[in-house]
């Protein structure tokens, strides 16, 4: 099978020069020392123009040197400022708009704003579906990144773009036929290659769960104990205040201050029962009402307290307590939880539970300009020592015997579609997309095998009845 043809102009190396240049259309265009970031950035900045300009070189199409017109970069800056000082958003969303803006101001931030269109965003779109390394226009910022976006994730970050565009045509920024045009590009054509879609959450069993209790803080398990009776967010568990739960009935009723709903007007309710209130009451005890209950400096004071208590060398004796420590920590302890803090902590504790078999294992190795002393292997190495075969079965091997919080909240679910129906099941949730519901039962394996197996009885039961009727008659 012959090979197919490269479609986006090649970085290419002068090798008696040094010298990096792309060839547009025939013709040989110099972008200075090879492998410099400034030569890349004018490689990027050249094919991008030209997939815009409808794989067509746009040197004809020279902009004037006293252009006063706005640039995508001004409609950018103006979007972005507005956004983060709304502050509605949730973090992952900011986030998320906040890196696509960046790439689209790199590529296409100095061309006039009159002049982007659907091409452009298309355009935009190609480039997005494939690995990036490029240093950024403006700040000099590098950015890789080893795969391109999925399909989902490019038409949810396309849709970001096209809000910004809606945006201005409010401020009077962008004309509306501008919107008109770039809301009519069609979504990305099925027969694109793209970094395949991340599989839907499973369900992860109670047991499995409760198995790494012991290598968390109580912090952490009270709030792990929470996910596995609500089904709540991890963010939703992690942000809880007191003066945001009303006490007042039997179960107490938990209204979170953010959650993945709110910039919708919708209102979040979480009940909690006699048993949550057991979890709850131990970190209630003196504390503000407007504190977060789960608190990762508390969790880490008590840590040193129960190695304080553990220690064998008298206090004359090593070092004095409390001394042990930096003043100045990279990663100090915070007053609440995040959802990427909460995750690592569960996956440091299924690493010391769940460790893979001795062949798949990270092993120690020699440390550099020591005798006797020895240190854990990278990443790398431990991924180069593997070799691509056995690396594949130890991410098989981490995906069946770990999980992340995350997979709780689809645990619940399941028991509660199963117990109380798929609508009483959604208000406890607190689901407001129709669609929701269909990512958490698709994969509740042990309702299919029920009604195989039913199924199964009900066909040989009739089978037998059938036959025994015949034989009755004949």
């Amino acid at each position: 099978m012959p090979r197919p043809k490269n479609l986006t102009p090649s970085y290419l190396c002068h090798k008696r020069s040094g010298q990096a240049f792309v060839v547009i259309d025939g013709k040989q265009i110099s972008l200075g020392r090879h492998d410099s970031p400034e030569s890349r950035q004018k490689y990027d900045q050249i094919v991008a123009q030209w997939l815009a300009n409808g794989r067509k070189s746009p040197a004809a199409k020279q902009p004037e040197k006293a252009d006063n017109r706005p640039t995508l970069a001004s409609l950018i800056l103006a979007y972005w400022e507005d956004y983060a000082a709304a502050g509605e958003a949730i973090a992952a969303e900011k986030a998320s708009v906040r890196l696509t803006l960046r790439h689209l101001n790199h590529f296409f931030g100095a061309m006039p704003l009159e002049e982007f269109g659907p091409n452009s965003l298309r355009a935009f779109r190609d480039l997005m579906i494939k690995p990036l390394d490029y240093n950024h226009r403006t700040t000099g910022e590098r950015f890789t990144s080893a795969v391109g976006w999925t399909r989902a994730h490019t038409g949810r970050q396309i849709g970001r773009i096209k809000r910004m565009f809606r945006w201005g045509v409010a401020h009077e920024m962008v004309a509306a036929a501008k919107l008109d045009a770039l809301c009519k590009l069609e979504a990305l054509p099925k027969h694109i290659e793209t970094t395949p879609d991340r599989p839907l959450v499973v369900a992860v069993d109670k047991e499995h769960v409760q198995q790494i209790f012991d290598e968390l803080s109580p912090q952490l398990q009270a709030i792990l104990k929470l996910q596995l009776i609500t089904g709540a967010r991890g963010n939703e568990l992690l942000t809880m205040r007191l003066k945001d739960i009303d006490t007042s009935r039997q179960t107490w009723i938990y209204a979170p201050s953010k959650h993945k709903t709110q910039w919708r007007g919708h209102a979040r309710e979480i009940p909690l029962d006699p048993d949550c209130q057991e979890i709850i009451r131990p970190f209630m005890t003196g504390r503000a009402v407007d504190a977060y209950i789960f608190s990762p400096s508390e969790a880490e004071a008590g840590r040193r307290e129960r190695m304080h208590e553990a220690r064998k060398t008298p206090d004359n004796c090593g070092n004095r307590p409390g001394s042990n420590k930096s003043d100045a920590p990279k990663r100090p302890a915070g007053d609440r939880y995040t959802p990427a803090s909460y995750r690592r902590a569960v996956q440091r504790a299924c690493a010391k539970v769940f460790a893979p078999p001795a062949d798949l294992a990270r092993q120690q190795v020699p440390a550099k300009n020591r005798r006797t002393m020895k240190r854990w292997e990278s990443k790398a190495e431990w991924r180069e020592r593997l070799g691509p075969e056995k690396w594949s079965k130890l991410q098989q091997w981490m995906k069946s015997n770990r999980f992340h919080p995350h997979q709780i909240r689809h645990t619940v679910a399941q028991e509660f579609t199963r117990e109380y129906g798929l609508d009483n099941c959604r208000a406890m949730l607190g689901w407001r997309d129709l669609k929701m519901p269909d990512r958490y039962k698709g994969h509740d394996r042990k309702v299919v095998l029920d009604i195989a197996e039913q199924w199964y009885k009900k066909r040989h039961e009739a089978e037998k009845a059938s036959d025994g009727f015949k034989r009755k008659i004949g």
